[in-house]
């Protein structure tokens, strides 16, 4: 929603898209550079690890007890890039990866507005700044690399004159960058069988023919991280299951913060700033909808990126999700397991509720909302102390 300003507002010149890529860029290498630990998990590691042995000439590997082993737990697209990014620009691979992924947005960027037009971009840009996805930016995570691909990925299949190279090499790549890219397999599986039988034969067969090849493409890489490890994927993810009320409890909860842009609840104690952002979202979005009930003729919808199939593909990525944590316990879903969820269906939102919004409501809500998302940037706990120590106080 908070594209409305871009889109409605702000005058579509060359300078003003730059602009927002430049500010999202300040935002995350502000995060990045105060953070103590320059927003770098244990995941982080195993990432930065690669990335230097791949620079180095010695492969995707990395250290366990004094050896190097190939990295099986997540799949080399990442790494590759780090270490593409820091070759050319003689960067540490720290900050090679935060480059990796600012060029991720500048990609998106530019491709849609190459695609789709300026405002769309625009709106896209707006998207990027919310507070949910600068945090994200500033992980070394590949996660916006991830959401980058997904994003094209959703116009190329869905589209009516797609160019099956593109659909394929794109799918290919969303499962090197994260082995969470196998949930588009049943996803085209299920809509070859929709076209089928509403009587698209071609698309269906091109659909079928896809996600058979996404197939034998994700076990290939699967049988070369047994053959350079011994195992499948990195160890046993699979290593029991859990109640399915418990599941479907702590999905609840990730939705819950995922609809809650401006601040994560922590379920374990009171938190002020959670309960602030709460009032100000509600009360904001409160105003939206009674912007849309006013209007009776809005501006026709643009067809040029249906929100549906946007829609689509993120509740099938949900499903996915759950339907996978039933199997494997992997860590709580929180803001960047269902990113890749949050944004298409964000991205859907913008596009739909925008031509209802009037010019001069929309600038001063969503400039609101956007400005009151950066609540996220904060620490989640001991945000004083935090704050201080960064700013040397």
């Amino acid at each position: 929603m908070v594209g409305l300003f871009a889109q409605k507002v702000l005058p579509a010149n060359r300078y003003l898209l730059p602009l927002l890529w430049v500010g999202q860029v300040g935002l995350v290498l502000l995060l990045a550079l105060f953070n103590p630990n320059h927003f770098t998990t244990i995941d982080s590691g195993y990432y930065l690890a690669s990335a230097q042995y791949l620079l180095d000439g010695q492969g995707h590997v990395y250290e366990e007890g004094g050896r190097l082993v190939w990295n099986g737990i997540f799949p080399l697209g990442y790494p590759l890039c780090i270490a593409i990014v820091a070759f050319l620009t003689q960067l540490p691979v720290l900050w090679a990866s935060k480059l990796v992924n600012v060029l991720a947005s500048a990609g998106l960027l530019l491709i849609v507005q190459r695609k789709w037009g300026v405002n769309k971009a625009l709106l896209m840009g707006a998207l990027l700044l919310l507070g949910p996805f600068v945090k994200l930016w500033a992980h070394t995570w590949s996660e916006p690399l991830f959401l980058t691909l997904l994003f094209f990925w959703v116009y190329y299949f869905f589209s009516d004159d797609r160019s099956i190279i593109i659909v394929l090499a794109l799918g290919l790549a969303l499962m090197l960058v994260r082995y969470a890219g196998l949930f588009i397999v049943p996803l085209s599986a299920g809509m070859a069988l929709y076209w089928y039988l509403t009587h698209q034969r071609q698309r269906g067969l091109q659909a079928a023919a896809l996600s058979l090849l996404w197939a034998l493409g994700f076990s290939g890489y699967l049988w070369l991280n047994y053959q350079q490890s011994g195992d499948w994927y990195g160890g046993d993810r699979i290593s029991g299951s859990e109640p399915t009320g418990q599941v479907l409890l702590l999905f609840g909860k990730g939705l819950f913060n995922e609809l809650f842009l401006l601040r994560d609840a922590t379920f374990e104690s009171s938190d002020a700033l959670f309960w602030l952002g709460a009032v100000i979202q509600v009360l904001l979005v409160w105003l939206m909808v009674k912007e849309v009930a006013k209007q009776k003729s809005p501006i026709p919808r643009d067809a040029s990126s249906p929100v549906h199939y946007y829609w689509l593909t993120a509740g099938a990525y949900l499903l996915f999700l759950f339907v996978l944590r039933l199997i494997s316990p992997f860590d709580p879903p929180g803001y960047r397991l269902l990113s890749p969820f949050t944004f298409l269906l964000i991205w859907g939102c913008m596009v739909s509720v925008a031509p209802y919004l009037s010019v001069g409501k929309a600038k001063w809500l969503a400039l609101a909302l956007l400005l009151a998302s950066w609540l996220h940037l904060l620490p989640q706990a001991d945000v004083v102390g935090k704050l201080s120590k960064a700013l040397g106080l």
